[in-house]
C-alpha cells in the first residue's frame, strides 16, 4: 500500500505563496474594474454625492455646509458607520476575501500533493 508523504517545507512554501498572492489580489481591488471598489467607480460616486450634497443644501439658507468636514459627515454619517453591522460588512469584505481564497488554495494544494505523488 502506498503511503502518502508530505514535504512539509514545500507545502508551507506553496501556502505562503498562495497567501501572498491573495493579499496582493485583495489590495489590488481598487485597481481592478471587475471589483465593486474600483477607484473609478468610487470617484464617480464621490462626484455624484458631491452634486447631491450641493443640491440638497443649496436651497436651505441656514446650513453648516461651509464648515470643514460637512461633506465628509454627509458621506459617512455617524449613525450608519457606528453600527455593528457596518463593521461586520467591512470585516467580511476584507478579511474573509483573503482567508476564503487562502483556505481554498490550501485545500487544493493538499489535494494536489496527494493526487500527484
Amino acid at each position: 500500500m502506498n503511503e502518502i508523504v508530505f514535504d512539509v517545507p514545500n507545502v508551507l512554501f506553496v501556502l505562503g505563496k498562495i497567501a501572498l498572492h491573495q493579499l496582493v489580489v485583495v489590495l489590488g481591488y481598487p485597481f481592478n474594474p471587475e471589483q465593486r471598489i474600483f477607484i473609478v467607480w468610487l470617484f464617480t460616486s464621490l462626484l455624484f454625492a458631491l452634486f447631491v450634497f450641493i443640491q440638497s443644501f443649496s436651497s436651505v439658507s441656514n446650513t453648516n455646509t461651509g464648515v470643514p468636514g460637512a461633506f465628509f459627515r454627509f458621506l459617512f454619517p455617524k449613525e450608519v458607520w457606528s453600527h455593528t453591522s457596518a463593521w461586520l460588512d467591512v470585516r467580511y469584505f476584507f478579511f474573509h476575501q483573503f482567508f476564503r481564497v487562502y483556505l481554498d488554495g490550501a485545500l487544493m494544494t493538499a489535494v494536489s500533493a496527494m493526487v500527484f505523488q
